[in-house]
């Protein structure tokens, strides 16, 4: 993918594409109907407005972000429950992926910077406050990607994570995710890699 065409990507999701591609969880807090969108390109300030998305300059592209909202709901969700796997244990995923992300937890080491989660936490939850750490200022946005009902369980502001920490720990969660999906046959050619 060229530059012009990342940067195209990006102008169109910080703009309507967050809410164009909300995951179907946020259907009802949509203040239309899938038809009526139309409206909503035109009165755009106005949806943002009902969604809680502040107005705000455009931030330059992010290609690992990019990449991420490229992903189906399937594959999204393989991300979170890697990310969680990495740093607290606990979920349901394969062996052979637990082993993965057990190795790289050994690498980087998440109980020594990673506040504790609260008790009942689910992996997802865990997962998306980490993500809004990452991208404190496209979260308003980027969390319509995800299911309603996680997003709304995550803390009102994220955590003060050190990104040095939590680039690593994405971008290899993100790498492990495209290779379990080309693996199972499932090809994402539209993501970068």
């Amino acid at each position: 993918m060229s530059d012009i065409d990342a940067t195209l990507r990006w102008l169109d999701w910080w703009h309507s594409g967050f809410w164009r591609d909300a995951h179907p969880s946020w259907r009802q807090a949509l203040p239309f109907p899938a038809p009526a969108a139309a409206l909503a390109r035109v009165r755009g300030a106005a949806l943002r407005r009902r969604l809680g998305v502040a107005d705000a300059a455009l931030p330059r592209p992010q290609p690992q972000l990019l990449t991420l909202l490229a992903l189906d709901d399937d594959a999204r969700s393989l991300l979170l429950a890697l990310v969680a796997e990495i740093c607290t244990g606990g979920t349901a995923l394969p062996g052979e992926l637990k082993i993965w992300c057990r190795r790289l937890a050994k690498g980087l080491r998440p109980e020594s910077w990673l506040p504790t989660p609260s008790v009942g936490q689910t992996p997802a939850v865990t997962s998306l406050t980490l993500l809004q750490a990452r991208y404190p200022d496209c979260w308003p946005r980027l969390r319509m990607a995800f299911d309603h009902h996680d997003v709304c369980r995550c803390p009102p502001s994220s955590p003060a994570l050190e990104p040095r920490r939590l680039q690593p720990l994405w971008e290899a969660a993100l790498w492990q995710c495209q290779r379990t999906l080309t693996e199972d046959g499932e090809e994402h050619p539209h993501v970068a890699t």
